[in-house]
Protein backbone atom coordinates (compact mmCIF):
# COMPACT_ATOMS: atom_id res chain seq x y z
CA UNK A 1 0.00 0.00 0.00
CA UNK A 2 2.84 2.39 0.89
CA UNK A 3 4.58 1.53 -2.40
CA UNK A 4 1.38 2.35 -4.27
CA UNK A 5 1.10 5.76 -2.59
CA UNK A 6 4.72 6.61 -3.43
CA UNK A 7 4.12 5.59 -7.04
CA UNK A 8 1.08 7.86 -7.16
CA UNK A 9 3.08 10.83 -5.85
CA UNK A 10 5.92 10.25 -8.34
CA UNK A 11 3.51 9.85 -11.23
CA UNK A 12 1.71 13.03 -10.21
CA UNK A 13 4.93 15.03 -10.14
CA UNK A 14 6.07 13.66 -13.50
CA UNK A 15 2.73 14.38 -15.17
CA UNK A 16 2.53 17.87 -13.65
CA UNK A 17 6.05 18.80 -14.75
CA UNK A 18 5.42 17.36 -18.21
CA UNK A 19 2.32 19.50 -18.65
CA UNK A 20 4.17 22.64 -17.57
CA UNK A 21 7.06 21.89 -19.93
CA UNK A 22 4.71 21.25 -22.86
CA UNK A 23 2.85 24.49 -22.16
CA UNK A 24 6.12 26.40 -21.95
CA UNK A 25 7.42 24.87 -25.20
CA UNK A 26 4.16 25.65 -27.00
CA UNK A 27 4.33 29.23 -25.70
CA UNK A 28 7.88 29.57 -26.99
CA UNK A 29 6.93 28.32 -30.45
CA UNK A 30 3.95 30.70 -30.64
CA UNK A 31 5.89 33.77 -29.56
CA UNK A 32 9.17 33.06 -31.33
CA UNK A 33 9.95 35.85 -33.78
CA UNK A 34 10.33 34.79 -37.41
CA UNK A 35 13.55 35.63 -39.21
CA UNK A 36 11.71 38.02 -41.53
CA UNK A 37 8.48 39.57 -40.26
CA UNK A 38 6.22 41.54 -42.58
CA UNK A 39 3.08 41.81 -40.46
CA UNK A 40 2.66 42.91 -36.84
CA UNK A 41 -0.19 40.82 -35.40
CA UNK A 42 -2.06 41.98 -32.29
CA UNK A 43 -4.77 39.72 -30.87
CA UNK A 44 -7.06 41.23 -28.25
CA UNK A 45 -8.88 38.46 -26.41
CA UNK A 46 -9.02 39.52 -22.76
CA UNK A 47 -8.98 42.49 -20.41
CA UNK A 48 -6.66 45.28 -21.55
CA UNK A 49 -4.62 47.09 -18.88
CA UNK A 50 -2.68 50.35 -19.05
CA UNK A 51 0.71 48.93 -18.06
CA UNK A 52 2.52 45.59 -18.52
CA UNK A 53 2.65 42.99 -15.76
CA UNK A 54 5.84 41.30 -14.72
CA UNK A 55 6.41 37.62 -15.49
CA UNK A 56 7.31 35.09 -12.82
CA UNK A 57 11.13 35.19 -13.07
CA UNK A 58 10.79 34.41 -16.79
CA UNK A 59 9.33 30.95 -16.11
CA UNK A 60 5.80 31.84 -17.18
CA UNK A 61 4.38 34.60 -19.34
CA UNK A 62 1.61 36.80 -17.96
CA UNK A 63 0.24 37.54 -21.47
CA UNK A 64 -1.31 40.71 -20.10
CA UNK A 65 -2.61 42.88 -22.89
CA UNK A 66 -1.61 46.45 -22.14
CA UNK A 67 -1.70 49.81 -23.86
CA UNK A 68 1.93 50.60 -23.02
CA UNK A 69 3.37 47.68 -25.00
CA UNK A 70 0.85 47.91 -27.85
CA UNK A 71 1.60 51.58 -28.48
CA UNK A 72 5.33 50.89 -28.21
CA UNK A 73 5.16 48.02 -30.70
CA UNK A 74 3.02 49.92 -33.22
CA UNK A 75 5.06 53.12 -33.01
CA UNK A 76 8.40 51.40 -33.50
CA UNK A 77 7.01 49.08 -36.19
CA UNK A 78 5.93 52.15 -38.14
CA UNK A 79 9.60 52.95 -38.75
CA UNK A 80 10.69 49.31 -39.03
CA UNK A 81 11.50 48.51 -42.70
CA UNK A 82 10.69 44.83 -42.09
CA UNK A 83 7.10 45.54 -41.01
CA UNK A 84 4.72 46.50 -43.82
CA UNK A 85 1.29 45.88 -42.28
CA UNK A 86 -0.63 45.72 -39.01
CA UNK A 87 -3.46 43.32 -38.15
CA UNK A 88 -5.60 43.85 -35.04
CA UNK A 89 -7.70 40.76 -34.30
CA UNK A 90 -10.38 41.17 -31.61
CA UNK A 91 -11.87 38.18 -29.80
CA UNK A 92 -13.82 39.16 -26.70
CA UNK A 93 -11.53 42.00 -25.57
CA UNK A 94 -12.47 44.50 -22.89
CA UNK A 95 -10.99 47.98 -23.17
CA UNK A 96 -11.88 51.57 -22.28
CA UNK A 97 -12.40 54.56 -24.55
CA UNK A 98 -9.12 56.13 -23.42
CA UNK A 99 -7.26 52.91 -24.20
CA UNK A 100 -8.90 52.72 -27.63
CA UNK A 101 -7.89 56.31 -28.34
CA UNK A 102 -4.29 55.70 -27.23
CA UNK A 103 -3.84 52.64 -29.43
CA UNK A 104 -5.82 54.30 -32.23
CA UNK A 105 -3.44 57.25 -32.37
CA UNK A 106 -0.52 54.86 -32.67
CA UNK A 107 -2.37 53.10 -35.52
CA UNK A 108 -2.83 56.50 -37.17
CA UNK A 109 0.92 57.09 -36.95
CA UNK A 110 1.54 53.65 -38.47
CA UNK A 111 -0.79 54.52 -41.37
CA UNK A 112 0.99 57.84 -41.92
CA UNK A 113 4.05 55.84 -42.96
CA UNK A 114 2.09 54.37 -45.89
CA UNK A 115 1.60 50.99 -44.23
CA UNK A 116 -1.56 48.87 -44.32
CA UNK A 117 -3.75 48.55 -41.22
CA UNK A 118 -6.56 46.01 -40.82
CA UNK A 119 -9.06 45.39 -38.03
CA UNK A 120 -10.93 42.09 -37.80
CA UNK A 121 -13.56 40.75 -35.39
CA UNK A 122 -16.19 38.03 -35.83
CA UNK A 123 -18.75 40.73 -35.02
CA UNK A 124 -18.93 44.26 -33.70
CA UNK A 125 -21.01 43.99 -30.54
CA UNK A 126 -20.70 44.15 -26.74
CA UNK A 127 -19.29 40.59 -26.82
CA UNK A 128 -16.39 41.81 -28.98
CA UNK A 129 -15.39 45.01 -27.25
CA UNK A 130 -18.47 47.09 -27.96
CA UNK A 131 -18.23 50.77 -28.86
CA UNK A 132 -14.62 51.19 -27.57
CA UNK A 133 -13.48 48.40 -29.89
CA UNK A 134 -15.23 50.02 -32.84
CA UNK A 135 -13.60 53.33 -31.96
CA UNK A 136 -10.25 51.54 -32.26
CA UNK A 137 -11.38 49.91 -35.51
CA UNK A 138 -12.23 53.29 -37.03
CA UNK A 139 -8.53 54.23 -36.98
CA UNK A 140 -7.71 51.29 -39.28
CA UNK A 141 -7.76 51.51 -43.05
CA UNK A 142 -9.84 48.31 -43.42
CA UNK A 143 -12.51 46.92 -41.07
CA UNK A 144 -13.50 43.27 -41.56
CA UNK A 145 -16.16 41.15 -39.88
CA UNK A 146 -17.04 37.50 -40.21
CA UNK A 147 -19.59 36.50 -42.85
CA UNK A 148 -23.11 37.05 -41.43
CA UNK A 149 -21.59 38.71 -38.36
CA UNK A 150 -23.68 41.40 -36.70
CA UNK A 151 -22.76 45.04 -36.18
CA UNK A 152 -24.37 46.57 -33.09
CA UNK A 153 -23.30 49.67 -31.16
CA UNK A 154 -25.24 49.98 -27.93
CA UNK A 155 -26.27 53.51 -26.82
CA UNK A 156 -23.90 55.24 -24.40
CA UNK A 157 -25.38 56.53 -21.14
CA UNK A 158 -23.04 59.53 -20.86
CA UNK A 159 -23.93 62.19 -23.49
CA UNK A 160 -20.49 63.84 -23.28
CA UNK A 161 -18.65 60.58 -23.98
CA UNK A 162 -21.11 59.68 -26.75
CA UNK A 163 -20.48 63.03 -28.43
CA UNK A 164 -16.69 62.66 -28.23
CA UNK A 165 -16.78 59.08 -29.54
CA UNK A 166 -19.11 60.05 -32.39
CA UNK A 167 -16.81 62.93 -33.36
CA UNK A 168 -13.74 60.66 -33.42
CA UNK A 169 -15.42 57.91 -35.44
CA UNK A 170 -16.83 60.37 -38.00
CA UNK A 171 -13.40 61.98 -38.36
CA UNK A 172 -11.81 58.59 -39.00
CA UNK A 173 -14.57 57.23 -41.27
CA UNK A 174 -16.46 60.16 -42.82
CA UNK A 175 -18.42 57.83 -45.12
CA UNK A 176 -20.68 56.50 -42.34
CA UNK A 177 -24.25 57.75 -42.82
CA UNK A 178 -26.26 56.01 -40.08
CA UNK A 179 -23.97 56.29 -37.04
CA UNK A 180 -26.30 58.58 -35.07
CA UNK A 181 -29.30 56.27 -35.43
CA UNK A 182 -27.21 53.20 -34.67
CA UNK A 183 -25.67 54.62 -31.48
CA UNK A 184 -28.97 56.09 -30.32
CA UNK A 185 -31.23 53.08 -30.93
CA UNK A 186 -28.80 50.18 -30.61
CA UNK A 187 -30.11 48.46 -33.74
CA UNK A 188 -28.35 45.39 -35.11
CA UNK A 189 -27.12 45.18 -38.71
CA UNK A 190 -25.99 42.12 -40.62
CA UNK A 191 -22.73 42.29 -42.55
CA UNK A 192 -24.26 43.36 -45.89
CA UNK A 193 -26.19 46.23 -44.25
CA UNK A 194 -23.07 47.33 -42.35
CA UNK A 195 -21.03 47.34 -45.57
CA UNK A 196 -23.67 49.39 -47.42
CA UNK A 197 -23.77 51.90 -44.55
CA UNK A 198 -20.00 52.32 -44.42
CA UNK A 199 -19.60 50.81 -40.95
CA UNK A 200 -17.31 48.04 -42.21
CA UNK A 201 -15.49 47.44 -45.47
CA UNK A 202 -16.05 43.74 -46.10
CA UNK A 203 -17.04 40.38 -44.59
CA UNK A 204 -14.94 37.20 -44.79
CA UNK A 205 -15.24 33.57 -43.68
CA UNK A 206 -12.13 33.77 -41.48
CA UNK A 207 -9.08 35.94 -41.05
CA UNK A 208 -5.85 34.90 -42.76
CA UNK A 209 -2.66 35.75 -40.88
CA UNK A 210 0.39 36.51 -43.00
CA UNK A 211 2.97 33.73 -43.23
CA UNK A 212 5.72 35.94 -41.81
CA UNK A 213 3.70 37.61 -39.07
CA UNK A 214 4.98 38.35 -35.58
CA UNK A 215 2.86 38.69 -32.46
CA UNK A 216 3.28 41.97 -30.68
CA UNK A 217 4.42 40.23 -27.44
CA UNK A 218 7.29 38.65 -29.35
CA UNK A 219 8.02 41.93 -31.11
CA UNK A 220 8.23 43.85 -27.83
CA UNK A 221 10.45 41.11 -26.39
CA UNK A 222 12.74 41.34 -29.42
CA UNK A 223 12.91 45.12 -29.03
CA UNK A 224 13.98 44.77 -25.40
CA UNK A 225 17.02 42.76 -26.53
CA UNK A 226 18.22 45.45 -28.92
CA UNK A 227 20.57 48.26 -27.81
CA UNK A 228 18.99 51.68 -27.49
CA UNK A 229 19.09 53.53 -30.79
CA UNK A 230 18.31 56.92 -29.24
CA UNK A 231 20.50 59.27 -27.26
CA UNK A 232 17.47 60.51 -25.29
CA UNK A 233 16.39 57.97 -22.64
CA UNK A 234 13.13 58.73 -20.80
CA UNK A 235 11.94 57.09 -17.58
CA UNK A 236 8.16 57.03 -17.13
CA UNK A 237 6.73 56.46 -13.64
CA UNK A 238 2.98 55.65 -13.42
CA UNK A 239 1.16 57.43 -10.59
CA UNK A 240 -2.25 55.97 -9.71
CA UNK A 241 -4.95 57.82 -7.81
CA UNK A 242 -4.73 55.35 -4.93
CA UNK A 243 -0.99 55.88 -4.61
CA UNK A 244 -1.14 59.68 -4.82
CA UNK A 245 -3.94 59.92 -2.25
CA UNK A 246 -1.93 58.05 0.40
CA UNK A 247 1.14 59.28 2.28
CA UNK A 248 3.06 56.04 1.71
CA UNK A 249 2.21 56.20 -1.99
CA UNK A 250 3.55 59.75 -2.29
CA UNK A 251 6.75 58.76 -0.51
CA UNK A 252 7.21 55.77 -2.81
CA UNK A 253 6.73 57.85 -5.97
CA UNK A 254 9.13 60.48 -4.68
CA UNK A 255 11.69 57.76 -3.87
CA UNK A 256 11.30 56.30 -7.36
CA UNK A 257 11.91 59.70 -8.92
CA UNK A 258 15.02 60.27 -6.79
CA UNK A 259 16.49 56.82 -7.46
CA UNK A 260 15.76 57.08 -11.18
CA UNK A 261 17.50 60.44 -11.39
CA UNK A 262 20.65 58.84 -9.96
CA UNK A 263 20.94 56.62 -13.03
CA UNK A 264 23.39 58.20 -15.44
CA UNK A 265 21.70 56.86 -18.60
CA UNK A 266 18.34 58.54 -17.81
CA UNK A 267 17.87 61.99 -19.37
CA UNK A 268 14.31 62.77 -18.30
CA UNK A 269 11.83 61.59 -15.67
CA UNK A 270 8.15 61.79 -16.59
CA UNK A 271 5.09 61.01 -14.48
CA UNK A 272 2.22 59.22 -16.20
CA UNK A 273 -1.20 59.72 -14.63
CA UNK A 274 -4.89 59.75 -15.43
CA UNK A 275 -6.91 62.96 -15.68
CA UNK A 276 -8.47 62.24 -12.25
CA UNK A 277 -5.10 62.37 -10.46
CA UNK A 278 -3.96 65.67 -8.97
CA UNK A 279 -0.30 65.92 -7.98
CA UNK A 280 1.05 68.16 -5.25
CA UNK A 281 3.74 70.71 -5.99
CA UNK A 282 6.49 68.48 -4.54
CA UNK A 283 5.97 65.78 -7.17
CA UNK A 284 5.37 68.28 -9.96
CA UNK A 285 8.69 69.95 -9.25
CA UNK A 286 10.51 66.64 -8.82
CA UNK A 287 9.56 65.39 -12.30
CA UNK A 288 10.43 66.96 -15.63
CA UNK A 289 6.91 66.71 -17.01
CA UNK A 290 3.57 64.93 -16.70
CA UNK A 291 1.77 62.97 -19.42
CA UNK A 292 -1.60 61.25 -19.71
CA UNK A 293 -1.83 57.61 -20.82
CA UNK A 294 -3.49 59.02 -23.94
CA UNK A 295 -0.14 60.56 -24.89
CA UNK A 296 1.96 57.37 -24.73
CA UNK A 297 2.43 57.46 -28.49
CA UNK A 298 4.17 60.84 -28.37
CA UNK A 299 7.03 59.44 -26.27
CA UNK A 300 8.46 56.91 -28.68
CA UNK A 301 9.13 59.13 -31.68
CA UNK A 302 12.62 60.34 -30.78
CA UNK A 303 13.51 58.63 -27.52
CA UNK A 304 13.96 55.30 -25.78
CA UNK A 305 11.27 54.95 -23.12
CA UNK A 306 11.57 52.85 -19.98
CA UNK A 307 8.74 52.08 -17.57
CA UNK A 308 9.66 52.34 -13.86
CA UNK A 309 7.19 50.73 -11.45
CA UNK A 310 7.20 50.57 -7.68
CA UNK A 311 4.79 48.83 -5.36
CA UNK A 312 2.33 48.18 -8.18
CA UNK A 313 4.98 46.10 -9.96
CA UNK A 314 5.57 44.10 -6.77
CA UNK A 315 1.85 43.47 -6.42
CA UNK A 316 1.55 42.18 -9.97
CA UNK A 317 4.60 39.98 -9.42
CA UNK A 318 2.92 38.44 -6.36
CA UNK A 319 -0.18 37.99 -8.51
CA UNK A 320 1.91 36.05 -11.02
CA UNK A 321 3.45 33.91 -8.25
CA UNK A 322 0.09 33.11 -6.68
CA UNK A 323 -1.40 32.44 -10.11
CA UNK A 324 1.45 30.05 -10.93
CA UNK A 325 1.05 28.20 -7.62
CA UNK A 326 -2.70 27.95 -8.15
CA UNK A 327 -2.19 26.58 -11.65
CA UNK A 328 0.34 24.00 -10.41
CA UNK A 329 -2.02 22.94 -7.60
CA UNK A 330 -4.92 22.51 -10.02
CA UNK A 331 -2.69 20.48 -12.36
CA UNK A 332 -1.57 18.21 -9.50
CA UNK A 333 -5.18 17.67 -8.35
CA UNK A 334 -6.25 16.70 -11.86
CA UNK A 335 -3.20 14.43 -12.20
CA UNK A 336 -3.90 12.68 -8.89
CA UNK A 337 -7.53 12.10 -9.90
CA UNK A 338 -6.38 10.69 -13.24
CA UNK A 339 -3.77 8.34 -11.69
CA UNK A 340 -6.25 7.08 -9.09
CA UNK A 341 -8.80 6.42 -11.80
CA UNK A 342 -6.25 4.47 -13.87
CA UNK A 343 -5.07 2.50 -10.80
CA UNK A 344 -8.56 1.50 -9.70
Amino acid sequence: MKYRKNLTVIATLVIGMSILLVQRADLYLKERAPEVATQLYIQLDSQVSDYPRSAFFGLISSHTLNVWDMVKAIQIAANDPNISSLLIHVEGATLTFDQAESVGRAVNFFRSKGKQTTYYAPAISPCYGGVPAYLLASYCETILVQRMGEVRLDPLSAPVIAKQVRRSIIANRPGINILDDLMRQGDSYIDSQAIASGLVDSSIHSIEIAEHSIQFEAYVHALSKKPHAFDDVIAVIPATKEGVDSTSGLEEIHTLIASTRNRSEINRVILSLDDSVELNDVLKNASDSVVSPKDYNTLYANASVELVQGKAGCNTLWGDISGCLTSMLETCIRSIAYVRKMAS
